[in-house]
C-alpha cells in the first residue's frame, strides 16, 4: 500500500566566485581574497502524488489473473480481511494478490509520469506503505528510459513493512547516476502468487 509519493531534490550549489583586493599586486604583495556562492538551496520537491483523486497522474499496468488483484485506488478506512486500513490520512493504491483465491497470480506496476531531474542531486523518493508480505516480489524501481532498463531501488520477498493502522514512512535514496536525467520514472512493482497485499 503507498501514499503520497514524493521525490525530493537537493539543487545543485550556486557558482563560487572569488575575488581579491586589491586586483592586482607587486611581488611578495598580499591581497585579500574574497568567495562569495556556494549557497545551498533549500529541499525542493520535484514529483508528489497522495491519491486522494484515485490514482492522479500515475498509471498501472493490469497483468494479473483477476482485476481486484491490480493496483487500485482506495479510501482512508477501507476494510480487507476484517482489517480495516488506517494508516493514510487520505487516500492510497492497493495491490492485493490475496483477493484471487488459491491459483491466482498478481503482477500490476503503478508506473509515476516522467519527472525532470536537470539541475538536481542528492534524489530521495519518500512514500508511505503497508506491505503485508508473503512471497511476494514488492520492488521499488527507477528508470530513465521508460522502463528498457531499471534499477532496483528496493526489493523485498520476505518482510512485512509497517501496518494496516500505522503506515510506514519509507525513504530509498537514488542513485547518482539518475541526477541530470530529463525524462525518469519510479515504479512500484508488485508480483505475487496468491500472496498478501501492498
Amino acid at each position: 500500500v503507498t501514499n503520497t509519493v514524493t521525490i525530493t531534490v537537493l539543487p545543485t550549489p550556486s557558482a563560487i566566485a572569488i575575488t581579491s583586493a586589491p586586483s592586482s599586486i607587486c611581488a611578495g604583495g598580499v591581497a585579500t581574497l574574497v568567495a562569495t556562492g556556494g549557497s545551498i538551496p533549500v529541499a525542493q520537491t520535484i514529483l508528489s502524488e497522495n491519491f486522494n483523486a484515485g490514482i492522479g497522474t500515475f498509471t498501472s499496468t493490469t497483468l494479473s489473473s483477476s482485476a481486484p488483484q491490480n493496483w487500485a485506488p482506495q479510501v482512508n478506512g477501507y476494510s480487507y480481511s476484517f482489517t480495516p486500513h488506517t494508516g493514510s490520512v487520505s487516500g492510497f493504491m492497493m495491490a492485493n494478490s490475496d483477493v484471487g483465491g488459491s491459483g491466482s497470480t498478481a503482477n500490476t506496476q503503478l508506473i509515476s509520469p516522467s519527472f525532470s531531474t536537470v539541475g538536481f542531486n542528492n534524489l530521495s523518493l519518500n512514500f508511505k506503505e503497508y506491505l503485508n508480505n508473503s512471497n511476494t516480489a514488492a520492488a521499488v524501481e527507477i528508470s530513465d528510459n521508460n522502463f528498457v532498463t531499471s534499477t532496483i531501488l528496493r526489493n523485498n520477498f520476505t518482510s512485512d513493512i509497517g501496518t494496516a493502522s500505522v503506515f510506514n514512512n519509507s525513504t530509498l535514496a537514488i542513485p547518482e547516476s539518475f541526477n541530470n536525467k530529463a525524462n525518469v520514472k519510479i515504479r512500484f512493482r508488485f508480483e505475487s502468487a496468491w500472496g498478501y497485499w501492498w
